[in-house]
């Protein structure tokens, strides 16, 4: 899969505008839209950023995102997933919705410095209750016979297990409250 020109994590400071761009298994742009980042003290070689949700509302598994709604999303450019912390408009956590990916990089879209990440079928959705889902493993069986690379089931399988044991003990990124 062809990338954009990656440029350093680095210049990526509290304030700084972006855009994130979410890219399908294939690479296609499947969204974009403009987040600020946010110094939120995360670990090295994280980033996060914070974006206001605009769509239309949706529901998925208990997770419910709405129109206004804040979220804080994390980015690395190690880890191969990232993880959104989802609040209303009135700071009321939600709960998180992580997404197995490649690990994201920095480029640019225009003017603005771009995340890009590339969403690769596997999600988990954890709920401040306790309850978690995993989402979208039968979208992971199909697509597995288009594999050019036959380590990247073990590295999907990997990333959803690691989430799934941060989220039970509530560590990083799963640390919102």
């Amino acid at each position: 899969m062809g990338h954009p020109a990656r440029e350093p994590w680095t210049m990526l400071q509290d304030g700084t505008d972006v855009q994130v761009i979410k890219l399908r298994a294939d690479g296609s742009e499947s969204t974009k839209y403009p987040a600020t980042v946010v110094d939120l003290a995360v670990p090295a070689p994280w980033v996060a950023v914070e974006a206001v949700w605009t769509r239309d509302a949706v529901e998925r598994d208990g997770l419910t995102f709405t129109p206004t709604d804040h979220i804080h999303e994390y980015f690395s450019n190690r880890d191969p997933f990232n993880v959104f912390a989802v609040f209303s408009a009135e700071r009321q956590l939600r709960g998180w919705y992580a997404n197995v990916t490649y690990p994201s990089w920095m480029g640019h879209d225009g003017s603005l410095p771009a995340i890009y990440w590339c969403d690769l079928y596997v999600d988990v959705i954890g709920l401040p209750s306790g309850d978690v889902f995993v989402g979208d493993e039968d979208e992971l069986e199909a697509a597995q016979s288009t594999f050019s690379d036959s380590s990247l089931l073990d590295m999907v399988q990997a990333s959803r297990d690691e989430l799934l044991r941060r989220f039970a003990v509530r560590v990083f990124p799963f640390h919102e409250q």
